[in-house]
Protein backbone atom coordinates (compact mmCIF):
# COMPACT_ATOMS: atom_id res chain seq x y z
CA UNK A 1 0.00 0.00 0.00
CA UNK A 2 1.24 3.61 -0.81
CA UNK A 3 2.30 5.73 1.79
CA UNK A 4 -0.18 8.53 3.07
CA UNK A 5 2.01 11.41 1.41
CA UNK A 6 1.96 9.60 -2.05
CA UNK A 7 -2.04 9.11 -1.92
CA UNK A 8 -2.29 12.66 -1.30
CA UNK A 9 -1.06 14.07 -4.42
CA UNK A 10 -2.82 11.35 -6.59
CA UNK A 11 -6.00 14.60 -7.70
CA UNK A 12 -6.99 11.84 -10.39
CA UNK A 13 -9.40 8.93 -11.37
CA UNK A 14 -9.39 7.29 -14.10
CA UNK A 15 -10.41 3.90 -15.58
CA UNK A 16 -8.27 1.12 -17.30
CA UNK A 17 -9.23 -0.52 -20.02
CA UNK A 18 -7.69 -4.17 -21.27
CA UNK A 19 -7.52 -5.59 -24.76
CA UNK A 20 -10.42 -8.73 -24.55
CA UNK A 21 -10.07 -11.43 -27.46
CA UNK A 22 -7.05 -10.00 -30.49
CA UNK A 23 -7.70 -10.74 -33.57
CA UNK A 24 -5.64 -10.22 -36.48
CA UNK A 25 -6.93 -7.40 -39.47
CA UNK A 26 -6.56 -7.89 -43.37
CA UNK A 27 -2.96 -6.41 -42.81
CA UNK A 28 -1.82 -8.74 -39.78
CA UNK A 29 -2.23 -5.90 -37.33
CA UNK A 30 -3.27 -7.01 -34.03
CA UNK A 31 -7.09 -5.45 -33.17
CA UNK A 32 -9.17 -6.10 -30.28
CA UNK A 33 -11.93 -4.48 -28.47
CA UNK A 34 -11.26 -3.24 -25.48
CA UNK A 35 -13.12 -3.84 -22.29
CA UNK A 36 -12.97 -1.93 -18.49
CA UNK A 37 -10.48 -3.71 -16.70
CA UNK A 38 -10.61 -1.29 -13.17
CA UNK A 39 -12.48 1.81 -12.89
CA UNK A 40 -12.07 4.52 -10.45
CA UNK A 41 -8.80 4.08 -10.10
CA UNK A 42 -6.91 6.71 -7.64
CA UNK A 43 -3.83 8.39 -9.99
CA UNK A 44 -1.93 11.64 -11.03
CA UNK A 45 -1.71 12.58 -14.79
CA UNK A 46 1.42 14.53 -15.53
CA UNK A 47 2.68 15.87 -18.58
CA UNK A 48 6.64 14.65 -19.67
CA UNK A 49 8.23 17.68 -21.07
CA UNK A 50 12.04 17.13 -22.08
CA UNK A 51 14.30 14.08 -23.51
CA UNK A 52 15.92 11.29 -22.25
CA UNK A 53 14.16 7.95 -21.10
CA UNK A 54 10.59 9.24 -22.82
CA UNK A 55 12.32 9.80 -26.39
CA UNK A 56 12.37 5.86 -27.66
CA UNK A 57 9.99 4.08 -29.83
CA UNK A 58 8.30 1.02 -28.44
CA UNK A 59 7.19 -2.09 -30.54
CA UNK A 60 3.54 -1.94 -30.91
CA UNK A 61 3.02 1.66 -29.88
CA UNK A 62 2.65 3.08 -32.91
CA UNK A 63 3.73 6.31 -31.38
CA UNK A 64 6.83 7.79 -29.72
CA UNK A 65 7.01 7.21 -26.04
CA UNK A 66 6.62 10.39 -23.94
CA UNK A 67 3.85 12.91 -23.40
CA UNK A 68 2.43 11.42 -20.20
CA UNK A 69 3.23 9.89 -16.97
CA UNK A 70 0.55 8.32 -14.59
CA UNK A 71 1.40 7.60 -11.42
CA UNK A 72 -0.44 4.94 -9.45
CA UNK A 73 -0.54 2.56 -6.40
CA UNK A 74 2.16 0.29 -6.09
CA UNK A 75 -0.55 -2.41 -6.25
CA UNK A 76 -2.89 -1.03 -9.06
CA UNK A 77 -3.14 -3.84 -11.67
CA UNK A 78 -1.74 -2.10 -14.98
CA UNK A 79 0.57 -3.52 -18.04
CA UNK A 80 1.85 -2.66 -21.07
CA UNK A 81 -0.35 -2.66 -23.81
CA UNK A 82 -3.33 -1.82 -21.76
CA UNK A 83 -5.21 1.62 -22.26
CA UNK A 84 -6.53 4.51 -19.87
CA UNK A 85 -9.56 6.42 -20.09
CA UNK A 86 -11.52 9.05 -18.54
CA UNK A 87 -9.12 10.63 -16.32
CA UNK A 88 -11.23 13.10 -14.39
CA UNK A 89 -10.48 14.82 -10.75
CA UNK A 90 -11.43 13.20 -8.00
CA UNK A 91 -12.37 16.38 -6.41
CA UNK A 92 -15.17 16.95 -8.70
CA UNK A 93 -15.39 14.49 -11.66
CA UNK A 94 -14.44 16.85 -14.21
CA UNK A 95 -12.41 15.83 -17.09
CA UNK A 96 -8.90 16.19 -17.43
CA UNK A 97 -8.42 14.21 -20.81
CA UNK A 98 -10.66 11.99 -21.81
CA UNK A 99 -8.26 9.89 -23.44
CA UNK A 100 -7.91 7.24 -24.74
CA UNK A 101 -4.10 6.89 -23.81
CA UNK A 102 -2.05 3.59 -24.75
CA UNK A 103 0.28 2.00 -21.94
CA UNK A 104 3.43 2.06 -23.67
CA UNK A 105 5.41 0.78 -20.46
CA UNK A 106 5.29 0.24 -16.75
CA UNK A 107 8.24 1.39 -14.40
CA UNK A 108 8.54 0.47 -10.92
CA UNK A 109 9.58 4.13 -8.76
CA UNK A 110 11.52 2.34 -5.64
CA UNK A 111 11.99 3.91 -2.34
CA UNK A 112 14.77 2.55 -0.50
CA UNK A 113 14.70 -0.97 -2.28
CA UNK A 114 10.79 -1.17 -1.62
CA UNK A 115 8.28 -0.64 -4.60
CA UNK A 116 6.62 3.08 -3.61
CA UNK A 117 4.45 3.14 -6.75
CA UNK A 118 4.25 2.64 -10.74
CA UNK A 119 4.70 5.34 -12.73
CA UNK A 120 2.87 4.32 -16.80
CA UNK A 121 4.49 6.08 -19.66
CA UNK A 122 1.32 6.69 -21.54
CA UNK A 123 0.53 8.09 -25.00
CA UNK A 124 -2.71 9.48 -26.78
CA UNK A 125 -4.14 6.92 -29.27
CA UNK A 126 -4.34 8.32 -32.44
CA UNK A 127 -7.52 8.49 -34.29
CA UNK A 128 -7.27 5.81 -36.60
CA UNK A 129 -6.35 3.44 -33.94
CA UNK A 130 -9.02 3.95 -31.41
Amino acid sequence: MADADFTAILIHLCTIQRRAAATADELGHTKGDYVDSTASVACRLETYIGTGRYTERIADAKSLVGGFILMVEPETDIKQGDRITTVVQSSDSSVVNAGPFSVLRVNRADDLEELHHLEAEIDLVSASDR
